[in-house]
């Protein structure tokens, strides 16, 4: 049957229809995606489409008051025959530098092998009434990220943050940090150590809902002659008679 069948006229015309509509879909523009969830309640707008579906490119992603520059996409096209979108990313944004891989299912979300690097006065920007200002760099490695019905279900990675510095009453230097990401009980953990820095530092904080982090670290001082580091230790709370502040709260971004 299978060899009457691939003798058929019928064959090539639907070994013909297939090619036509790989064809068509490989040339799909990517605005025209966008163009017909724009009127969607979408919170998101794009400028500046370039390329198609499966290779392209966004200028500008605005969402809210956030805009990211230089999103760029490859979809590959065998996968989908089996159910997965598997997308490689990169961005590349005056503030932040980002790479990895997506993969979209109907059950869930993964990001894998993914590297990024952000500045940290973009982070904080988007702290509402945060009273002071952090800079410095955190480079993020993710080996494995998944959410399932918009929750995160494994969470496998790293964060170092570099040359950081906080400007509140005086800028302050306050070195380099470790933050092993993890699972804790089905919450996102980050693990908070010290690796090149005046202070001594421990601690975690805890995504304890989609957008509220809580946190508990503990603080003390190794290197004194840190220009205004002093000053800007006895200005975080309570020193214990161990020279320690612990630093305990919940703050929603």
């Amino acid at each position: 049957m299978k060899v009457r069948f691939l003798n058929t006229p019928f064959f090539y015309v639907v070994l013909g229809l297939l090619v036509f509509l790989t064809f068509l879909a490989a040339k799909l523009p990517a605005n025209f995606i966008y163009s017909q969830i724009a009127n969607a309640s979408v919170p998101v707008q794009l400028q500046n489409i370039r390329g198609s579906v499966w290779s392209g490119q966004v200028g500008i992603v605005t969402f809210e008051k956030t805009k990211v520059q230089n999103i760029s996409w490859q979809v590959a096209f065998w996968p989908l025959l089996s159910g997965v979108v598997d997308i490689n990313w990169q961005i590349d944004d005056p503030a932040i530098q980002a790479q990895g891989k997506l993969l979209l299912t109907k059950q869930q979300f993964s990001l894998l092998n993914s590297q990024a690097t952000l500045q940290l006065s973009a982070l904080s920007a988007l702290i509402p009434q945060q009273g002071f200002e952090v800079f410095g760099e955190i480079s993020a490695d993710i080996d494995r990220l998944v959410l399932q019905q918009s929750a995160i279900s494994e969470l496998d990675g790293n964060l170092i943050l570099r040359q950081v510095a906080i400007n509140e009453r005086a800028y302050v230097t306050v070195g380099d940090f470790n933050a092993q990401l993890s699972m804790q009980n089905g919450r996102p953990l980050a693990t908070f150590t010290d690796t090149d820095s005046p202070l001594d530092v421990s601690g975690k904080a805890k995504l304890v809902a989609p957008r509220q982090l809580q946190y508990e670290l503990v603080v003390a001082i190794e290197d004194s002659t840190v220009p205004g580091l002093v000053g800007g230790f006895n200005a975080l709370g309570r020193i214990d008679d161990k020279g320690q502040i612990t630093l305990r709260g919940s703050q929603r971004f």
